[in-house]
């Protein structure tokens, strides 16, 4: 909870109380009651359901909408009661009040109570839903309205308006009054049989982050009210479309599913590329999950799998697959690795491996130590192979930048001067979009500069941001240019909004609410072995301890938990934080020193004193009239990874610790300082 909302209560406790003596300990105490009070209130047995000040209505005169979902939960029912206060298992609702249901993207999503319904001991909610938006400068969430839904405690009815989209010129309003379909499979046979299509289809929807470019839809969470669908007809004779497994489906197919083929389509594989000579790939869209999901095989290798699993259970013994099914095995797992990463680490293909024995123990193999080994090693051999028939193919702008034929005579030999991801990068080297050449996006950069100069254009900026996201990201990593001349050519990347959406496109997490909310949330943890370290450490972080421990203000408690967590790991904190006089001769001479650092500037002024914080890299300033130096600083780590650079080697465990602790990215490996800290963290209490 925020400290700002406690003061009320504090104050209400110091005029009761009228006493002046150890004030701390008697607010301390008196919160303790009221925490107690309420853990005591949640624990003692409620009526499920207490309503008072009801109205009972008759269910016709109820929106079409509203009425149409009531009916079909309750068919006998005839009348309901409004309520417009109601308690629930010992929580009040009240109309008007928000509530957080749900989340999207990193952040919670709201609704504002409309009207309670009361239908048999349940309580319906008529809800207006609001987008939100977190509001940096303000600690708080900016709430708009979005559309209106119907929810009760147990599950939502959502009606549904979509634009579905044939061609060009023609396009039709779909109605999905029974909400959207829990899989794509199911919204493919609502849209065929809304706009009288046969055959094979693929949907896209228009992605709002990134330029409201059509994207191939591989689940119906992305859907929303209004949202634009693109219907993609598909030739089966030279097109092949992968979609990912729907975690509901059995891995076991029925016995009246048809054998598999790479050319119908199917439901049940698992990339989310396109493969054909006229489209790219796609941008990956998540990390690599934390429980890797095995994919359904072809119908004869699921079937021989399924009949081995039953005999494992019953005698223990295992099945040796035959070259046909091993390669189908290997083939699909090296398919759906790709869709997360291209160059997979050992500890990656361990986990691939360990997953497929577990889901089929008849798989595993007896003579090595995790029963996998075996299979870990045929994958790292299968992975190299896949890599090899999409670079022959051209079909990889991240696999080919690293041939022979892209690199220079003096870098030509295999291993040198690898463009890979080395921090959790997913869109490290990415394609350019479909249909689009270098000269035409460089055109784009260009009217990009013009569009900068024009007042309330931020639109039009991020769109053509991220319509040149492959262009720009293949110019920074594969040229590597200097700070100056990314400055010149990309102005607009240097700016905190286009700073965190590049940040989200290339590791798909978001980075000022992760790196806020993962602090807050190990602030308290992660002061209790500052405070215990002893000798040097302990007087160096005395005083920024005290500030800490003497103020409320949420920014300077972050930049005192960063400065003690540089010195607990052994770094200055002068090398990443200099504070200066408004010194301008001396300030310049400084900058141009400067590789990498977080500079503070303040005037003498007693009367008007001023602070601004910039960030400088190369010597050039890239940043300034940040709010905060936990801001600045979560700016400068966002800007190392799109500017592709390396961490200082004065702070590297300081930022790997950014990276693997509270970003939460390529977390598997960590030095042994950063390990034995994260340890710490998540060690019980």
């Amino acid at each position: 909870m925020r400290f700002e909302a406690k003061h009320s209560f504090f104050k209400r406790v110091v005029r009761h109380t009228t006493c002046f003596k150890n004030v701390l300990l008697s607010l301390a105490e008196r919160h303790q009651f009221l925490m107690a009070h309420h853990f005591y209130m949640c624990s003692s047995p409620k009526s499920p359901l207490e309503v008072a000040n009801v109205s009972t209505l008759p269910i016709d005169i109820l929106n079409e909408d509203i009425a149409l979902a009531i009916k079909r939960k309750y068919p006998d029912l005839n009348c309901v009661h409004l309520a417009k206060s109601a308690t629930y298992n010992g929580l009040t609702y009240r109309t008007g009040m928000i509530l957080a249901h749900g989340s999207l993207a990193g952040l919670p999503e709201f609704t504002e109570i409309i009207q309670m319904i009361v239908v048999k001991d349940m309580v319906l909610f008529i809800v207006k839903k609001l987008s939100a938006w977190y509001r940096e400068h303000y600690r708080a969430y900016e709430l708009k309205t979005y559309t209106y839904i119907f929810k009760d405690t147990m599950g939502d009815v959502t009606p549904v308006r979509l634009l579905v989209m044939l061609n060009e010129d023609n396009s039709i309003r779909m109605d999905l009054r029974s909400g959207i379909p829990d899989s794509v499979d199911e919204l493919i046979e609502e849209v065929k049989r809304s706009c009288g299509l046969g055959g094979y289809v693929r949907l896209q929807y228009k992605d709002t982050d990134f330029g409201n470019m059509f994207v191939n839809l591989t689940s119906t969470a992305v859907i929303k009210d209004l949202s634009v669908i693109k219907v993609v007809e598909l030739n089966p004779d030279s097109t092949v479309v992968l979609y990912p497994v729907d975690p509901t489906v059995s891995s076991f197919p029925s016995a009246g599913q048809d054998n598999y083929d790479d050319s119908s389509g199917s439901p049940h594989t698992d990339d989310t590329v396109l493969f054909s000579s006229s489209s790219p790939e796609s941008l990956r869209t998540q990390q690599w999950p934390k429980l890797f999901q095995i994919p359904l095989f072809s119908y004869d290798t699921e079937s021989q799998l399924h009949r081995g699993n039953a005999e494992y259970m019953k005698s223990q013994t295992r099945l040796t697959p035959g070259s046909k099914m091993l390669s189908d095995i290997l083939e699909r797992l090296s398919e759906k690795i790709y869709t997360y990463k291209a160059y997979p680490t050992d500890a990656d293909f361990s986990e691939v491996a360990e997953a497929l024995t577990s889901k089929h123990p008849c798989l595993r193999e007896p003579g090595s130590f995790n029963e996998s080994y075996g299979w870990k090693q045929r994958l790292k051999i299968k992975m190299a192979n896949y890599r090899t028939l999409l670079k022959a193919h051209n079909t990889s702008a991240e696999l080919t930048v690293n041939s022979l034929k892209s690199k220079s005579q003096e870098e030509a030999y295999p291993a040198k001067c690898l463009k890979r991801p080395r921090r959790a990068e997913v869109n490290h080297f990415p394609s350019l979009p479909s249909g689009e050449t270098p000269e035409s996006l460089e055109q784009e950069r260009i009217s990009l500069l013009t569009e900068l100069q024009k007042r309330n254009n931020r639109q039009t900026v991020k769109e053509k941001m991220a319509k040149t996201f492959g262009y720009r990201r293949q110019e920074i990593v594969h040229k590597k240019p200097s700070i100056e001349d990314i400055l010149d050519r990309w102005p607009a990347l240097f700016q905190m909004e286009e700073i965190n959406a590049e940040f989200l496109r290339i590791t798909t997490v978001p980075l000022e609410t992760k790196f806020f909310a993962s602090l807050d949330k190990h602030s308290s943890k992660l002061l209790e072995p500052i405070r215990k370290k002893a000798g040097v450490v302990k007087e160096r972080t005395a005083s920024i301890l005290q500030i800490l421990d003497e103020t409320v203000d949420i920014n300077i408690r972050r930049e005192c938990i960063l400065k003690a967590l540089m010195m607990y790991l052994g770094e200055p904190v002068q090398h990443l934080i200099r504070e200066s006089q408004n010194n301008l001769e001396s300030e310049a001479a400084v900058l141009d020193q400067t590789a990498m650092a977080i500079f503070i500037s303040t005037n003498d002024d007693p009367l008007h004193p001023t602070k601004d914080i910039k960030i400088v890299i190369e010597g050039v300033e890239v940043l300034a009239e940040l709010p905060s130096v936990a801001t600045a600083f979560a700016m400068l780590f966002g800007l190392i990874y799109t500017l592709n650079l390396k961490y200082p080697k004065q702070l590297q465990f300081t930022f790997e610790f950014v990276q693997k602790v509270l970003m939460e990215l390529e977390a598997k490996k960590m030095t042994t300082k950063v390990n034995r800290l994260n340890t710490q963290l998540y060690r019980p209490e």
